[in-house]
């Protein structure tokens, strides 16, 4: 089984701050790093150091940030690279992390990512495709994917959708305000929210299963809802329960924010 991740691929700079000015303040920046990220990048590099044969899809810029991220992508030890280059800005996003952490992020140009066309030939009938961030425009390259008998991974952006996939995961903000699962788990058998500091919540047939936040020494929560998505697939990969999932990607999640990178940390 191959793992595709389809969805953003961007740089990051990265200020490392006391605290978020308010209106009209100002703040030095503790420290500051450039590096590679976007959520789609993020996922594939990490789930291709943990052993996974991995292919991703996604965009770039026809600039020198988007031959910076190709060369990433090149040098890495993600399998397949189904990138289009694009006539606009690559996706550019400040992050600011303030000093217990927390991150707050944004975004410098457009998104285009609704526009990310797969090439569905690559994809074979045993591969898992992973849309973790879902907008319009992504409906008719599923759908023929689905088609194909892939196993397929959504963003609960998804939930609206008259599709179906395997899993639907995300951000507890993103589930429709209307939201019941007996409403929603015909399409989506499993539905999968993280909380931050609260946990995670997957919602299935046989009832709703919590999994608490795992203690860690928070130093940049950037990736932290990445690594999580990576557990979730790692563990649907390997054929572990929905406990262990959640346990698994509670783990990485807990890994990840007690190191300063966009990228989720290493298996190991």
């Amino acid at each position: 089984m191959r793992i595709w991740i389809v969805g953003p691929i961007a740089w990051d700079t990265v200020l490392y701050v006391n605290s978020i000015p308010k209106t009209g303040g100002f703040t030095h920046a503790k420290k500051h790093e450039e590096r590679p990220g976007g959520q789609a990048l993020n996922i594939a590099t990490a789930l291709a150091n943990s052993g996974l044969e991995v292919g991703i899809s996604g965009y770039v810029g026809n600039d020198e940030i988007g031959k910076d991220l190709l060369e990433v992508i090149a040098d890495g030890k993600i399998e397949i690279s189904n990138v289009k280059i694009f006539e606009f800005p690559t996706p550019h996003v400040v992050v600011l992390v303030d000093e217990v952490g927390e991150r707050t992020m944004i975004g410098m140009e457009n998104s285009h990512f609704g526009e990310i066309q797969v090439d569905v030939d690559l994809i074979n009938p045993e591969d898992l495709v992973i849309w973790p961030i879902w907008r319009a425009g992504m409906k008719s390259d599923f759908l023929k994917i689905r088609g194909k008998g892939c196993k397929t991974i959504v963003g609960l952006g998804s939930l609206t959708e008259d599709i179906s996939a395997d899993i639907a995961i995300g951000s507890a903000w993103e589930l429709p305000k209307d939201f019941t699962p007996e409403k929603f788990i015909g399409n989506f058998p499993r539905i999968i929210a993280t909380n931050n500091e609260n946990g995670s919540t997957e919602y299935n047939k046989n009832g709703i299963l919590h999994q608490p936040a795992i203690p860690s020494q928070v130093v940049d929560t950037t990736g932290a809802g990445d690594a999580f998505v990576c557990g979730v697939i790692k563990a649907f990969v390997e054929g572990k329960t929905s406990k262990e999932a959640l346990e698994i990607a509670a783990t990485w999640s807990a890994k990840t924010v007690a190191s300063t990178s966009s990228v989720p940390t290493t298996w190991n």
